[in-house]
């Protein structure tokens, strides 16, 4: 094999290298596409400039386990001939097997901590399946790598905000969490705290 050869052959293993490198640091997911409702109108620049600091509630679901097993119980609980006829699951028997572990939970609550997000701005439903994160527009918007537009609902007059492009997450919980809500009521209560990048 040539000199040159040998070059090509390293220079492609490295350029695939530093590929997978980013790759493997930030797993990116585009949402599908969303028709903005007839009526709302995005901000410009300097007018998205003013909510900056308002918060937005934002709800993630989170990846669940043993869907699988669950059809099967389901099935087995549904059919006359088997022995578990009847026997019907509780609430908290089917949010147990199928809820994500307490260790993938705990991953994602974390990264949030890391980038600036408190506990009291955490909340985890009671299906355990459901997460929502309180922060301000422009710390989703470093958060989640994206950007974030403002709109206004030319009769009702409500204000909304809507990642435009997708959002990032890293890799670590890339697969605990099936998607993020991409459009967002602002919480407009002065009572609230604006909590920013900057606290």
């Amino acid at each position: 094999m040539s000199k040159t050869l040998i070059l090509i052959v390293i220079f492609l293993h490295l350029m695939i290298m530093s590929c997978c490198g980013s790759i493997n640091h930030h797993s990116y997911i585009r949402t599908s596409p969303l028709k903005i409702p007839s009526g709302w109108v995005s901000f410009n620049h300097h007018k998205r400039a003013e909510y900056s600091e308002k918060v937005i509630n934002i709800t993630i679901a989170l990846t669940q386990r043993n869907v699988v097993e669950l059809e099967r119980l389901f099935w087995h609980v549904s059919d006359p001939l088997s022995s578990s006829y009847g026997k019907h699951m509780t609430f908290e028997q089917v949010r147990d097997l199928v809820s994500p572990s307490d260790e993938k939970i705990d991953e994602i609550i974390n990264w949030f901590k890391s980038n600036n997000i408190s506990s009291n701005q955490i909340h985890l439903h009671h299906s355990r399946d459901f997460m929502s994160v309180v922060m301000s527009v422009d710390l989703s918007d470093i958060i989640f790598q994206t950007n974030t537009k403002v709109y206004r609902h030319e009769e009702t007059g409500k204000i909304a905000a809507r990642m435009e492009d997708g959002y990032n997450l890293p890799n670590t919980i890339y697969h605990s969490i099936d998607f993020v809500t991409s459009f967002h009521p602002l919480l407009l209560d002065e009572q609230k705290p604006a909590i920013s990048a900057k606290s």
